[in-house]
């Protein structure tokens, strides 16, 4: 598996036909005469050039029947000559078959396995001949995307389930190094190798613990991630959703409005009264936009904490994030005619709607024409558009969701989204928190907005008892969730703590849920818990150009931190990224970062500043599209990118481009002996505890970091100017300080990186200077 998956070079198979011991290389023997006339002359024959005037010579009839029998002719041919050719050469089949593919290889690319045995061996497929050529027409990624400038990032993760036993031999490796370097002048006898073991050294090694072996520093992974500079802010206009609202004449309209407020001009209501918060993206190929979902909210009391109301705002944005106004995408389950254009021109007849084209220019008749059709033009626009919304969601809208408003604190919450993809087709599923009417409590619920039947769904628990206020579900997709029946919407995985891990799968027919893996699984001890670590972005697979890995399923997220007094305001709210591992039903996260701040200088609560002050919340909203296009054949780096939306103090919605993600995750199997599967245990406890310990403690300090450097210049007042300046004196100088420490500790990282990856460490410097 290792031959299929790694880089076949064409410069390379061309080379010389014999190597240094006179031996045929593998080129060689490929290229013999005997081996090579059969796979020449059969791409030669059924050529897509050559094809049609071979089959001119032949009647209609004959030629139905060559179509037929020519393909199953060519297999047929094609087994009995490599049978033949086998039982010429005398060399093994795998031999053989790996000499063919060394052939195509030196005229198409490398060829890259459907899927590889171990994680680990993701780092050497080599899939360069097919990104590195693919189009990106369709694709998201733009040229200003490929030219933006990108700002270096050192990310400090923890990995777990570091193979122990490698670990300990790796330890005792390192001290007997040591010890033979303290003795290098003394007459104490050395070893002859510096791999020897003392076994008994190791067997008391072996009788440690995970916990008590293994600190933070070995289950530490740094590496590194860009993101752009120049990031973009998603708008939209208040005015026209409250407008909109109060046009429709229904529920909703009534409760947008109050007596209170008819003495304030529209400006003061929109400015006291309304709010944005931030919004979560997909993109969709097949319709060539991205689909931005945001909260928006109507307080009577003017706070933006206490909604009166709370609605879900849709909109389409073009790939260069351009809004689309009108766009109208097909319900998919609901018939659509086959000539859309031709139903309208009729539906036009039947409203009376003249066309005026039929008239010479300049006539009294096309005069008249127009206008008649200008008079008829709202009223038949109005039934035109009533119409088509039965066949059509048009963006952007504000989704119909139901909900009973009698009280404050009513509607849909927090809403994210993921792409759910079947054969022919792909389609958004928003997650929300609201309040349910019939139990009184909080719930989650799931919104279609593509589909017309039932595209509301409550989700519930089979044997368990929810909490009284449900929120903050992450959603995915395993591939056992795909609807078998054309009658099923098949179902959806949600993450329904991080820490302890708690899955669940529910059905997105009826909402039911099961439980599919939780902290009893492993037996994990009720301290073993972080509450700090909750709902983000939906959890992504890697990118479908990878081929996949045998027997497991790997996912990257982004969930959010939510810690509290901290050093930086009350809350502090942070992106972290998460790597989610599932294997035989055994799920397990492999890596988590404690905190990522995009070097954005959050905006306080009050959005006067960006001091720690309240709550400091910047929040990570969805993963919009992740794409690899392209791969050094060298050193099989990938160039990935990702697009992820957060919201900045809960009313920016600012989309990030990422680079280099797919490396960034790849990178702890080059660095870290982690064990292929995560197997439950005994030491599980330990091993989750270590790791928990460790993400706390990165959490912690990276709040503590940021609050130090955002720790404002409000100073008390009836101060004498004296003192004011011995203030600000003392506050420059530990700022001073905090950057001198974290320039310090940025440098020591990059220095760790440039080593494991193999990199020119004044390269690396540089790049990270020129991205300051």
């Amino acid at each position: 598996m290792e031959k299929l998956a790694s880089s076949v070079s064409a410069d390379s198979l061309l080379e010389s036909s014999s190597d240094s011991d006179g031996r045929r290389s593998r080129t060689a023997q490929v290229n013999s005469p005997r081996k090579r006339r059969f796979l020449q002359y059969i791409p030669a024959i059924m050529s897509p050039r050559r094809l049609p005037h071979l089959f001119r010579r032949f009647s209609y009839g004959r030629r139905v029947v060559l179509r037929v029998l020519l393909p199953f002719a060519a297999i047929v041919l094609l087994l009995v000559t490599l049978v033949q050719m086998h039982s010429g050469s005398g060399t093994g089949s795998d031999s053989f078959i790996q000499q063919q593919l060394d052939y195509v290889a030196s005229f198409y690319g490398p060829v890259a396995p459907r899927l590889v045995d171990r994680k680990k061996d993701l780092l050497s497929v080599n899939i360069s001949a097919s990104v590195n050529t693919a189009s990106l027409a369709r694709s998201p990624i733009t040229q200003k995307m490929l030219n933006d400038d990108y700002m270096l990032n050192v990310l400090t993760g923890f990995v777990s389930n570091l193979d122990l036993d490698q670990h300990k031999r790796d330890l005792l490796r390192q001290k007997h190094k040591l010890q033979e370097e303290s003795h290098e002048s003394g007459n104490i006898a050395k070893d002859t190798s510096p791999n020897i073991i003392d076994i008994k050294a190791l067997e008391r090694e072996g009788r440690k613990s995970y916990d008590s072996v293994v600190t933070c520093e070995d289950i530490a992974y740094n590496g590194t991630v860009l993101h752009s500079l120049d990031n973009k802010i998603l708008h939209d206009d208040l005015v026209s959703i409250r407008r909109e609202i109060l046009k429709q004449g229904d529920w909703l309209t009534r409760e947008v409005k109050d007596d209170r407020d008819k003495d304030k001009t529209e400006e003061e209501i929109i400015t006291t009264q309304w709010y944005r918060f931030g919004g979560a993206s997909v993109w969709m190929e097949s319709e060539q936009c991205y689909l931005v979902f945001t909260r928006v909210i109507y307080s009577r009391r003017n706070r933006k904490s206490f909604p009166h109301i709370s609605l879900v705002r849709a909109q389409a944005f073009d790939k260069d994030w351009n809004e689309i106004i009108g766009k109208k995408i097909p319900y998919l389950d609901v018939d659509t005619p086959d000539n859309m254009e031709r139903e309208l021109a009729l539906l036009d007849l039947e409203m009376g709607i003249e066309n005026c084209d039929r008239f010479s220019e300049g006539s009294i008749e096309l005069e008249n024409c127009n206008v008649r059709r200008a008079k008829a033009a709202l009223l038949n626009e109005k039934k035109k558009e009533k119409v088509m919304s039965k066949y059509y969601i048009t963006y952007p809208t504000v989704l119909k969701i139901p909900f009973y408003a009698e009280d404050d604190l009513k509607g849909p919450e927090d809403p994210r989204v993921t792409l759910r993809e079947g054969d022919n087709f792909e389609e958004p599923i928003i997650m929300f928190n609201m309040y349910d009417h019939a139990e009184a409590k909080r719930r989650m619920f799931t919104f279609l907005p593509h589909r017309r039947i039932d595209p509301l769904i409550k989700f519930s628990i089979v044997g368990r008892s929810l909490r009284d206020n449900e929120k903050n579900w992450t959603p995915f997709f395993n591939p056992s969730d795909k609807a078998i029946s054309n009658l099923s919407r098949g179902f959806i995985h949600f993450i329904y703590s991080f820490s302890p891990l708690d899955i669940i799968r529910c059905s997105l027919n009826d909402g039911v849920c099961e439980v599919v893996f939780d902290a009893n699984t492993l037996a994990l001890s009720d301290s073993n818990s972080f509450d700090g670590m909750r709902g983000g972005t939906q959890f992504v697979k890697l990118p479908a150009s990878l081929p996949g890995v045998r027997n497991k399923n790997m996912w990257v997220g982004f969930p959010k931190l939510h810690i509290r007094d901290c050093g930086c305001g009350k809350m502090f709210y942070r992106p972290m990224l998460d790597v989610l591992v599932e294997s035989d039903g055994v799920y397990h996260q492999e890596l988590v970062v404690p905190a990522i701040g995009f070097d954005i200088d959050v905006l306080s609560w009050d959005l006067k500043s960006t001091d720690c002050m309240e709550t400091n919340i910047l929040s990570p909203n969805s993963i919009a599209h992740w794409d690899v296009v392209g791969q050094d054949p060298e050193t099989l780096l990938f160039d990935d990118y990702m697009t992820v939306t957060v919201s900045e103090s809960d009313v920016l919605t600012k989309v990030i481009t990422l680079k280099g993600v797919l490396n960034y995750v790849l990178g702890i199997y080059r660095d870290k002996e982690i064990k292929d599967d995560f197997e439950p245990s005994v030491e599980s406890d330990d091993i989750i505890g270590k790791t928990i310990s460790c993400l706390v403690g990165g959490a912690e300090q990276h709040c503590a970091a940021y609050g130090k450097s955002h720790a404002g210049t409000e100073l008390p007042k009836n101060l004498t100017p004296e003192e004011k300046e011995k203030i600000l004196e003392k506050k420059k100088e530990k700022m001073k300080a905090v950057i001198e420490k974290a320039n310090a500790d940025r440098e020591k990282a990059i220095e760790e990186v440039a080593k494991a990856n193999g990199l020119d460490l004044e390269q690396l410097k540089k790049q990270n200077s020129d991205n300051k």
